[in-house]
């Protein structure tokens, strides 16, 4: 709140007609606030919704999924050459209830259960 009295009187001591920049920062400051408290409240949604039994793409996003699921296929590689792993339900993940989340201070941990099948190429 200092702050924003700081800037305040910095604008009016700079400026005698300074009434459009006021207004402008005040519209600035009111904007920042309303998305901020929009995203607040989906983050709030998404753990209530987490507690019902259902993730959301809020928590965890469809890019972090990808990217986990790839590293996994990749370390299957590494261990065996011939070795794949294909993901058989990857659509369905937001809407199921194949995961396991905790908290441990100010850490969400989910583990999410991913149907997948492992096969080695022969030959």
């Amino acid at each position: 709140m200092n702050e924003l009295a700081n800037e305040y009187g910095k604008m009016l001591a700079e400026t005698r007609g300074g009434t459009s920049r006021i207004i402008k920062f005040f519209f600035t400051k009111l904007n920042s606030y309303i998305t901020t408290n929009s995203r607040l409240q989906e983050f709030r949604s998404s753990f209530e919704l987490l507690i019902e039994g259902f993730l959301t793409p809020t928590l965890v996003d469809a890019r972090s999924l990808s990217t986990s699921l790839i590293r996994a296929q990749r370390e299957i590689k590494t261990l065996n050459n011939k070795a794949e792993l294909v993901f058989t339900r990857f659509a369905g993940v937001y809407n199921s209830h194949i995961y396991i989340y905790a908290r441990h201070r100010d850490h969400l941990f989910v583990t999410i259960r991913f149907d997948a099948s492992y096969y080695i190429v022969v030959g």
